[in-house]
């Protein structure tokens, strides 16, 4: 329901809470307009490269993304641990856009920005479906992930705790030295000159 919500501005679910509870609906048929293209992507607590299999778990560390068109529904933090009774679901991550290249563009760049440590999540398994030319056409069916199996599935390379924690600190050490190149802030210089001017478009060139 995210995405039929994202393309037509209306909460679904709050019109159902309003059907449950005898009143009518908000809206019309013939109100309702589709905006964009939306598309979605469920990050779970899994293992593309063991048949999907559940990582229960702690959560170690998690940045979710944000910006223009992203919308994540999620319930997880960090201390949070992943249990084995239920379905490893950690959120639904959807891209607006105003065509479908936009959205996968956006989607793309969410998916990046989506950082978790503790348990093996799909987040890099969705990126890389985002790169895949069927998809890309909208040319897939139920045997996408088969047919497509030497794009989706990564190499050998395995990343433990360890591993993940030297990432992260490597990340952050390039972002400090992109923010060190940066000229200190002044109100202005001698000669009248404007910092904030500059200021700006430097830090426009900041990216993580």
């Amino acid at each position: 329901h995210p995405i039929t919500e994202r393309v037509v501005g209306v909460d679904l679910v709050k019109e159902q809470i309003r059907i449950a509870s005898g009143e009518k609906l908000s809206h019309k048929q013939k109100s309702i307009r589709q905006t964009g293209h939306a598309i979605e992507c469920r990050i779970y607590a899994e293992d593309p490269e063991k048949n999907f299999m559940p990582q229960p778990g702690l959560i170690k560390h998690i940045t979710q993304p944000t910006g223009l068109g992203i919308r994540s529904d999620g319930y997880v933090y960090e201390g949070y641990e992943i249990p084995i009774h239920y379905d490893p679901l950690i959120s639904k991550l959807i891209a607006w856009g105003e065509n479908r290249t936009e959205a996968i563009k956006r989607m793309k760049r969410a998916l990046y920005e989506y950082k978790i440590t503790g348990v093996k999540t799909s987040i890099n398994f969705l990126a890389r479906i985002m790169d895949v030319p069927d998809l890309i056409d909208g040319k897939y069916d139920t045997h996408f992930i088969e047919k497509n199996k030497d794009l989706l599935m990564a190499t050998d390379i395995r990343c433990d705790t360890l591993c993940q924690d030297i990432a992260i600190i490597a990340a952050y050490i390039d972002y400090t030295n992109k923010l060190a190149k940066l000229q200190p802030l002044k109100p202005a210089d001698k000669n009248g000159n404007s910092h904030w001017k500059t200021y700006g478009r430097k830090k426009n060139l900041v990216r993580i």
